[in-house]
């Protein structure tokens, strides 16, 4: 991951409503749970090529939407099943396209998005573009890059 992504992780909101989770996950049960079951496959998340460009990935257990050095959606599978699914936002480039629909996949799939420190987000626009903006990879970007700590990034 690059100083200019944030990294986001999908899960799907039975596996946190059975295990109880509401704020935040810990991490020896995000470590330790398996969250998508047999009832998810590859063809499930074919609508995110309609966001993103499709492209090869490093490994072949990995599907890639987009780009890993920009925007991308990875999705996970161990042999055939799908073992996660995570985003990563370039917050340099206007991302608010990109969040929007899939705030809206989400929603429309009972999908939770946790942030990197495995925190249940609202699934809107405001809260997790606020994440983006507020998280400690932004200021140090701002610190490396010169730019005025006042200065928002492009969305």
């Amino acid at each position: 991951m690059a100083i200019w992504q944030l990294t986001f992780t999908m899960v799907p909101t039975v596996d946190l409503n059975l295990l109880g989770i509401e704020d935040r996950l810990p991490r020896e049960v995000f470590d330790d749970f398996s969250f998508w079951n047999s009832q998810y496959d590859l063809a499930f998340f074919e609508p995110f090529g309609e966001l993103l460009e499709p492209n090869k990935s490093w490994s072949k257990d990995i599907t890639l939407y987009g780009n890993t050095n920009s925007n991308c959606i990875e999705i996970y599978s161990d042999e055939g099943k799908i073992s996660s699914v995570s985003f990563r936002i370039d917050y340099t480039i206007d991302y608010s396209v990109l969040l929007t629909k899939l705030i809206e996949f989400c929603t429309l799939n009972a999908i939770s998005i946790l942030d990197e420190n495995l925190y249940v987000l609202q699934l809107n626009f405001t809260t997790i573009s606020s994440v983006i903006e507020n998280s400690p990879q932004v200021e140090k970007y701002k610190t490396l890059s010169g730019i005025n700590q006042t200065n928002k990034l492009p969305i």
